[in-house]
């Protein structure tokens, strides 16, 4: 997502890098020990399955379409979906159109004292492609 020339551009913003992949995320805030979180997807790109071991996260699709990959079994998602995703629950996404989501953590996928993330990837050789 080009986020040149945007109200993204007055978000704080963090780019998320492991070994398998680059998330661009805008925190919005932690209140009441719960992160609020827009991330962005890009289109064509495949993100493997990851569990996040101590958080869980209700995931609202603001726009965009693909297919969810939630504890093996794959569904399609499009503007409005709700998902709820429980902790050590595998989860990943094949975008098939720029998705915007608002990731409501708890608590915080990335820790606020250690900037720490709580991603492990489920099988990081199975990594492919749409």
């Amino acid at each position: 997502m080009s986020i040149h020339n945007s109200i993204f551009n007055k978000l704080p913003h963090k780019i998320v890098k492991t070994a398998i992949e680059e998330v661009n995320l805008f925190p919005l805030g932690i209140f009441e020990g719960r992160a609020f979180t827009l991330v962005t997807l890009e289109q064509g790109k495949y993100y493997p399955p990851h569990v996040h071991n101590k958080s869980q996260s209700k995931v609202h699709i603001i726009f965009g379409n693909g297919t969810f990959i939630l504890d093996g079994k794959e569904q399609q998602y499009k503007k409005g979906d709700v998902f709820l995703i429980k902790s050590r629950v595998s989860h990943g996404f094949r975008v098939k159109e720029q998705t915007l989501f608002l990731s409501i953590e708890t608590p915080p996928i990335i820790n606020p004292k250690t900037n720490e993330v709580d991603i492990e990837y489920v099988d990081s050789k199975a990594i492919g492609g749409l």
